[in-house]
């Protein structure tokens, strides 16, 4: 089955509205709160350490997916401080002109 197959299947028909959280460390913003009982949300979480911390309800799905134009096996690269990881790998010369750059 596809990525976007299961995707789709994970979609109940009595949501009219679905959210797709790309990036959903933290749990599902703020903004959203007051209307998550009538929406469906799939919510994505490449980050072990952060999908640890989410908990599925009825109408949010937490997947510990990174999302990729293409369907291939990459390499995620996990930094000390969550929220900076990526399929990227950091390049700590361009970093270095930054402030704070071990957080990477």
């Amino acid at each position: 089955m596809s990525c976007v197959k299961y995707i789709v299947s994970k979609i109940e028909d009595k949501y009219h509205y679905t959210l797709m959280d790309i990036g959903a460390m933290g749990g599902i913003p703020e903004k959203w709160k007051e209307i998550v009982d009538d929406i469906k949300i799939i919510a994505f979480e490449p980050d072990k350490r952060e999908f640890s911390k989410l908990k599925n309800s009825k109408n949010i799905i937490y997947l510990n997916y990174a999302l990729y134009n293409k369907s291939e096996d990459l390499k995620y690269y996990i930094t000390k401080n969550p929220g900076k990881s990526s399929i990227f790998k950091p390049c700590l010369t361009t970093l270095s002109q930054y402030e704070d750059v071990e957080r990477f």
